[in-house]
């Protein structure tokens, strides 16, 4: 499954990375809620990924999938927390303006 992709126990930084984006494009194409709420489960694990690139890619992610609305709340509230990040790109991905933008 896709969404297990995401998993550091199981897959390289690159691997993570890349399903992330592989999950932003397949739930901005279903219309299934429970697709996009599997999504958005995966992506929000991911979110806290040790790894910059990873947890780039899933805030980029979480901002442009339609999320569920019994997701809404704790995908907000993960966005929030990504505006803190310690890695200047998740912050861009989760909204900061950039330097120079």
């Amino acid at each position: 499954m896709l969404a297990e992709a995401c998993s550091p126990e199981e897959h390289n930084d690159e691997v993570r990375q890349a399903a992330c984006y592989a999950i932003a494009d397949l739930a901005t194409r279903v219309t299934d809620e429970e697709v996009r709420g599997i999504a958005a489960d995966a992506l929000l694990k991911a979110a806290t990924d040790e790894i910059g690139d990873v947890r780039i890619a899933a805030v980029h992610s979480l901002e442009v999938i339609p999320v569920p609305a019994d997701r809404r709340e704790t995908v907000d509230s993960a966005l929030a927390n990504a505006i803190n990040d310690e890695h200047y790109w998740v912050r861009v991905a989760a909204g900061e303006e950039p330097i120079g933008g």
